[in-house]
């Protein structure tokens, strides 16, 4: 059973469709679906006017007759019309909807998309020097900036591929210098083509490198030493003073208090102090004690012979490697699978945070030193 060839292309062209609406950013791409389509079909003569328009009556012989061509015609011209103004929005259908022609109606496309004036093609121009890629992905930061280099090319004012490079590497971050770099000094320019794929390899780099690096706060623990021996001497107005540093001794030879401190004595680094008569003793600024200075406190000594660990560790690791710091004389672990080699500790340290809470080496924590 033969089939007609004009209902075959009817049939392929109520059949296509085109994939996105016609807009002056597109319109390259827009016309490129539509004419291969077309030229597909073996319709293009109904926009480019290769396929004269026909009319319903010719002259014979003087005489008005019917044209026999013309139904073909009319019915494959009023085909493209609807697939032209289906791609198109809504305002721009109702704008282009007086056009009784195929071809009537693709010049008039033409002419209002296809803006050939020396002011489009500066500001064109100018919309791809200031396009960056922001928070773009990197495809569709290239495709914006294809999509504008398109917009040239239509009216022939196409841009080389160094140029477009150029243009895409300048609205690239401080994070692509090193890619950017390499590009640049290439021998060969790149096609689109190949820059997308570079760059997109570098991005997929950049994200793999962001994971790994885990990004978090550190917080400091510190070992406060604390002596059974030591306690405060209040009710005297002084402290103890540790048997430790050099000629640095206090001594108390009366226990009379007030403005009477004959007999009290204080030395430190070679130097006396003998307070008699009225003269009051002197008052620490460092604990507010009567009977020595800040530079000679107990509490200030006291604080010079605390332990240091020198250790800080993040509330959260997802390494399940044991990390040394190579600064720390202990190290404390909530995991004992981090150590292989570990002992009890005994000292008389403790652990405490920041708010104040401790631990005797009690609870959820292992107190351990390798």
């Amino acid at each position: 059973m033969a089939t007609n060839p004009s209902n075959t292309k009817s049939s392929l062209i109520l059949n296509a469709s085109i994939t996105f609406k016609l807009s002056r950013k597109n319109f390259r791409a827009w016309k490129r679906q539509v004419t291969t389509l077309l030229a597909g079909i073996e319709v293009m003569g109904h926009i480019d006017g290769t396929t004269p328009i026909q009319t319903e009556t010719i002259i014979n012989n003087g005489v008005s007759a019917p044209n026999p061509d013309y139904t073909k015609w009319f019915t494959l011209d009023q085909l493209i019309i609807n697939l032209l103004l289906s791609s198109m929005t809504e305002a721009d259908s109702i704008s282009f909807a007086s056009y009784e022609t195929a071809r009537t109606l693709w010049v008039a496309i033409e002419s209002q998309f296809n803006n050939t004036s020396r002011s489009h093609v500066m500001s064109v121009t100018n919309q791809i020097q200031r396009c960056t890629k922001g928070d773009k992905s990197i495809t569709d930061y290239l495709f914006s900036v294809k999509s504008l280099a398109d917009e040239l090319a239509v009216i022939d004012k196409s841009l080389s591929d160094d140029d477009i490079t150029l243009f895409v590497l300048n609205g690239l971050g401080a994070e692509y210098n090193d890619i950017a770099a390499s590009i640049r000094t290439r021998q060969h320019p790149f096609t689109f083509e190949e820059l997308h794929s570079h760059l997109l390899a570098h991005d997929d780099y950049l994200r793999r490198e962001a994971v790994q690096v885990d990004i978090q706060v550190p917080t400091a623990n510190f070992a406060h030493h604390t002596s059974p021996n030591q306690r405060s001497s209040k009710d005297d107005g002084i402290l103890p003073i540790p048997s430790t540093g050099r000629g640095n001794n206090f001594s108390k030879q009366s226990q009379h208090h007030g403005s009477n401190t004959r007999g009290s004595n204080y030395r430190g680094r070679g130097r006396g102090f003998n307070s008699r008569g009225n003269r009051p003793p002197p008052r620490c600024q460092l604990c507010s004690l009567l009977g020595h200075i800040a530079k000679y406190c107990p509490q200030l000594l006291q604080r010079n012979n605390q332990p240091v660990a020198n250790f800080a560790s993040a509330s959260h690791s997802a390494a399940p490697n044991w990390v040394f710091d190579t600064g720390a004389s202990h190290h404390i672990t909530s995991n004992l699978n981090n150590m292989q080699l570990h002992s009890e500790y005994d000292g008389p340290e403790e652990v405490q945070i920041g708010d104040g809470t401790g631990s005797g080496h009690g609870g959820d924590v292992d107190a351990r030193f390798k």
